[in-house]
């Protein structure tokens, strides 16, 4: 439940590897935990472009719209 530590984590993970896609899932859940929805949607979003089959960015995308647009909310609450 540590959000900020675990952003700052995920943010050093992707400048050593910009590539490590947990790491921005992880990055994407930080946001989303600190109720930065929008800012998840752009790591989740960022994270499909690159592997548009990952179930977690897909996930990730489903529940953050369902925040900013629904204001409902998510199964994982």
């Amino acid at each position: 439940m540590d959000f900020p530590n675990a952003l700052r984590s995920a943010e050093r993970a992707l400048e050593l590897d910009p590539s490590f896609f947990k790491a921005l899932a992880k990055k994407g859940n930080a946001h989303f935990g600190m109720k930065e929805y929008h800012k998840a949607l752009e790591s989740f979003q960022k994270g499909l472009s690159a592997d548009p089959n990952s179930q977690e960015f897909k996930d990730g995308v489903t529940k953050t719209q369902a925040k900013i647009y629904g204001g409902g909310e998510s199964k994982e609450e």
